[in-house]
């Protein structure tokens, strides 16, 4: 518990420096053009913005920025992979992002049986869950080359914000 507290710590503390922003920004880029080849072509991902007022637009990305951005990256980066100051080895980290990954793609599902009935169609749809898959490991990235949990959290809330409110995601689970 003690390990895992001092990583939740240090993902929350350390603040990325140049090179992890960096890394951060090539992460979401490989990550949208990934989803896009990917969510395009099957129709998963289409041009649909969500004409909302802009209180009920700032209010649902306030709550998006929450959950599930900052509480599932805590949950599938923070814990399972080491802090960069842990000194773990190159293995240690993979196997960590890999379960991270696993857990957090695995957990979709899991939530529509548990607590949300209606997105079932949505969380198990083989393209949202490859889709998730690639956001995780782009947040993995993130997340170990900066050694901190923002850039991971940012990541995370810009893919589901875009969704949501310009790719079609609030028809297939609304939010409001």
């Amino acid at each position: 518990m003690r390990r895992l507290r001092q990583r939740l710590f240090r993902a929350l503390t350390t603040l990325p420096d140049r090179s992890g922003w960096g890394w951060s920004a090539a992460a979401l880029c490989v990550y949208a053009a990934g989803a896009a080849a990917i969510g395009i072509p099957t129709g998963f991902l289409k041009l649909a913005p969500v004409a909302l007022r802009a209180g009920t637009l700032l209010g649902t990305s306030a709550i998006l920025l929450l959950h599930p951005s900052f509480i599932e990256e805590l949950l599938f980066r923070a814990l399972p992979i080491p802090h960069p100051e842990e000194g773990a080895s190159t293995r240690a980290t993979a196997i960590g992002a890999a379960l991270g990954v696993v857990l957090f793609v695995a957990a979709h599902p899991l939530d529509c049986l548990i607590f949300r009935p209606a997105a079932f169609t949505v969380f198990t749809n083989p393209v949202y869950l490859v889709l998730a898959g690639l956001l995780g490991l782009s947040c993995s990235v993130a997340y170990v080359r900066s050694g901190s949990i923002w850039p991971a959290v940012l990541l995370h809330w810009l893919a589901v914000n875009v969704w949501i409110f310009l790719l079609g995601g609030d028809a297939l689970l609304p939010l409001r």
